[in-house]
């Protein structure tokens, strides 16, 4: 027994899930065992915040705006019609707080982030850079992956918040400022405060925890995956952008596989499972 245990332990260890596995817990380790300058540590973790959130937020907040507006405007407009007006609120918190906001966020910052550390690790592992910092007796994991680790996980978190905010008030506006000039959306009346009322007595404790919990995750997905792949690469500089596509594509896959994993409780309560 205790043989098959450690066959498969070290199976599941080679495989790539178990790879993925261990570096997670390696960068994670590094965020409560302090070691080293923790003055360097803080810049690098400053700089990757700067360059994966504050940089994102114009990107962020115009996909927001024109997701919140089109769901805002459908909602309003479409909902009363056809007798479920009052259900406005629960719509959306379902479509925009708990679903599109963490899900499209996560794209993003996989695409735009996840691409630029698999291409940087990517070409210091060709460069030989990583092997000199083993060398040097510098962790790779520790230098390296745990300041992306954890701006990325900060970044999404904020950028999520971000989004549905403006996703919220400012498809509001939006629509707002088209009732007024288009006389197709002139039916769309409803004040700002009956507009807040409704969103929030449709949001449940279940909504705000997944509200910190999925951009979390997907952000330690993300940038796990895009570390993985760029140290992955070996000498051959032609394997770094196909370790860069991978990269992007398995994280697509795995936050489109893991928020429908997050969506199997509510299927659940509802008895659609």
């Amino acid at each position: 027994m205790t043989g098959l245990l450690n066959w498969l332990g070290l199976r599941y260890r080679r495989s790539y899930v178990g790879q993925l596995t261990e570096l997670g817990l390696q960068a994670s380790w590094c965020a409560v065992h302090k070691v080293g300058n923790r003055k360097q540590a803080m810049e690098h973790l400053i700089t990757q915040i700067y360059f994966t959130g504050v940089e994102a937020i114009p990107l962020v907040a115009f996909l927001a705006l024109i997701i919140g507006s089109a769901t805002i405007l459908q909602a309003a407009t479409v909902m009363p019609k056809i007798g479920a007006g009052d259900y406005f609120g629960n719509v959306m918190v379902l479509v925009v707080v708990r679903e599109v906001g963490p899900l499209f966020t996560a794209f993003l910052v996989a695409g735009r982030t996840g691409s630029a550390l698999s291409t940087y690790l990517g070409n210091m592992k060709v460069q030989q850079e990583i092997d000199a910092l083993k060398t040097m007796g510098v962790d790779p994991v520790r230098y390296l992956v745990f300041p992306s680790f954890a701006a990325t996980v900060i970044s999404m978190f904020c950028l999520t918040v971000i989004f549905n905010l403006v996703a919220i008030f400012g498809g509001y506006l939006v629509v707002k400022v088209l009732s007024v000039f288009l006389t197709d959306f002139a039916d769309v009346q409803m004040s700002l405060s009956l507009f807040l009322e409704r969103i929030l007595a449709s949001m449940g404790v279940m909504d705000g925890v997944l509200g910190i919990i999925k951009p979390v995750f997907f952000g330690m997905v993300v940038s796990v995956i895009a570390c993985f792949h760029g140290m992955a690469v070996s000498n051959d500089i032609r394997e770094v952008p196909k370790a860069t596509t991978n990269g992007v594509v398995n994280s697509f896959v795995c936050i489109t596989l893991f928020d429908v994993i997050f969506a199997l409780p509510f299927l659940v309560n509802i008895g659609l499972i």
